[in-house]
């Protein structure tokens, strides 16, 4: 299984949450965001379960300031030409608006 390790971007943009029900039976959530780099490189990114909460807080407070979000351990799916991401059970980390050091210089280049 190939792992996406970090990837650092500013949300602009997300879908609808849909409610889905995993091959075992359970019920879970399921919300795609859209994520932009520096270079204005767009990749979709899709959350699942509890993340999808954590996620939701995040999108609906008010702010000024971009949305920025560190993504690790995420599964890649390509289709055609189109690179996609999304959380791995148990191994995925998913940082809103992080204090790392990477993000501060992120946002001092937006």
């Amino acid at each position: 299984m190939t792992i996406v390790a970090d990837v650092i971007g500013h949300v602009v943009g997300k879908e609808d949450v849909s409610d889905l029900v995993t091959k075992a039976g359970k019920e879970s959530k399921m919300l795609s965001i859209y994520m932009e780099d520096l270079e204005s490189n767009r990749l979709k990114c899709t959350l699942f379960g509890t993340m999808v909460d954590d996620a939701i807080r995040y999108l609906e407070r008010e702010n000024a300031q971009p949305l920025v979000i560190v993504v690790q351990f995420f599964k890649p799916h390509v289709y055609l030409t189109d690179l996609k991401i999304q959380n791995s059970l148990y191994t995925s980390r998913v940082y809103f608006n992080p204090d790392f050091l990477e993000v501060v210089a992120f946002r001092e280049r937006c």
